[in-house]
């Protein structure tokens, strides 16, 4: 679901973390990364990260950039997004 929540998305030392107003996510076993359409959503790209959580479930989690009432990521903010982590977890 779009909008599911809203927070920062932080990429250090091996590690991403999500913090939002009602999610906080630590990502640290990245099996793959992606980037592209996801469900019925046709405008907007996502970033989808499938890992390992903290109880060894395969989890999947998907990535937006929403700054500027969603527009940055239309304009290249998602792909952004996608390069860093694909750059800093280029196993994944």
């Amino acid at each position: 679901m779009a909008m599911k929540d809203i927070g920062t998305l932080t990429l250090h030392s091996g590690v991403i973390t999500f913090n939002g107003k009602n999610t906080n996510l630590i990502i640290g076993d990245i099996v793959s990364v992606s980037y592209g359409k996801q469900g019925r959503d046709f405008i907007n790209n996502w970033v989808k990260l499938d890992f390992y959580n903290k109880n060894h479930e395969l989890t999947e989690a998907y990535f937006a950039d929403g700054n500027n009432g969603g527009w940055s990521g239309i304009f290249g903010g998602t792909k952004k997004i996608y390069n860093l982590i694909k750059d800093q977890y280029s196993n994944a």
